[in-house]
């Protein structure tokens, strides 16, 4: 069994066609729809699958850039979890639509081990783009400057995008001046969001969820795209992934098999 875990936020019509092309009797659908969005058609969505279980998760209200985002994933794993344990999570987006048919998708899965230790293990597909060796303005910016508007985020309110100025323009004063916060005794990773992993791999990550909002609640920018990275890469874990490479190159995304088209 596979458990896909959705974040949404509108476009009904599209989420719809998306969980029809999902519905499979293999298959459990997670949904969390941004707390900030009115007038949700849940019966609709609900209806659009009719072999596999769909789900509503709790609502958080959802800011992009922000811890939020992590916390509305932490919400779908734990649903997930405490279910029953699946084979594999997929995290997606409302607008996510499948490339292959779900035969061939979980028939993929199934063949996909790793040798650790001397065992084939069921491979994790999580994206690692930038880490320590690679710090660049981005990533310094990201994991050790001090983020201090963020906190000040929590709606879709009309000074947000003054409040991201200003935050961006802290962030830079701190790199040109090397002003930034104390070190960890751990290095950060990040990559895409995105991701397919094991139920190791996932209770792992749960179990830490009060250490990865102290970590990255507060300071750290676009944390939905470090806080797993930063888990595995410094976890016995790191072995069990399809690919630990840090690169950043332009098929990146299909390390946790997404095919992205940025020109568009």
């Amino acid at each position: 069994m596979h458990a896909y875990l959705i974040l949404a936020h509108g476009n009904w019509d599209l989420l719809a066609k998306t969980l029809a092309l999902y519905d499979d009797a293999r298959n459990d659908i997670y949904l969390h729809i941004d707390a900030n969005i009115r007038n949700v058609p849940f019966e609709r969505l609900k209806g659009a699958c009719r072999r596999s279980r769909v789900e509503f998760v709790r609502r958080i209200p959802v800011v992009y850039l922000t811890y939020s985002l992590s916390d509305a994933t932490f919400e779908l794993l734990a649903a997930a979890t405490g279910r029953r344990s699946y084979d594999y999570y997929h995290l997606l987006s409302g607008q996510d639509l499948p490339l292959a048919t779900q035969d061939n998708i979980h028939a993929f899965f199934r063949g996909a081990l790793k040798e650790v230790g001397g065992r084939r293990v069921p491979a994790n597909f999580v994206s690692v783009w930038g880490g320590p060796g690679n710090v660049t303005q981005s990533y310094w910016t990201r994991y050790y400057a001090y983020n201090p508007w963020l906190r000040h985020v929590r709606a879709r309110r009309r000074p947000l995008r003054a409040l991201f100025f200003l935050n961006r323009c802290t962030r830079r004063l701190q790199y040109l001046l090397r002003a930034g916060r104390k070190t960890e005794p751990y290095p950060y990773y990040f990559g895409d969001a995105w991701f397919s992993i094991t139920d190791d791999l996932a209770r792992y990550v749960l179990a830490r969820r009060a250490w990865c909002e102290e970590k990255f609640s507060r300071h750290v920018f676009c944390p939905d795209e470090t806080f797993m990275q930063t888990l595995v890469m410094n976890s016995e874990l790191r072995a069990t992934l399809h690919s630990d490479a840090i690169s950043e190159d332009p098929d990146r995304s299909r390390r946790c098999l997404r095919l992205i088209d940025w020109s568009r």
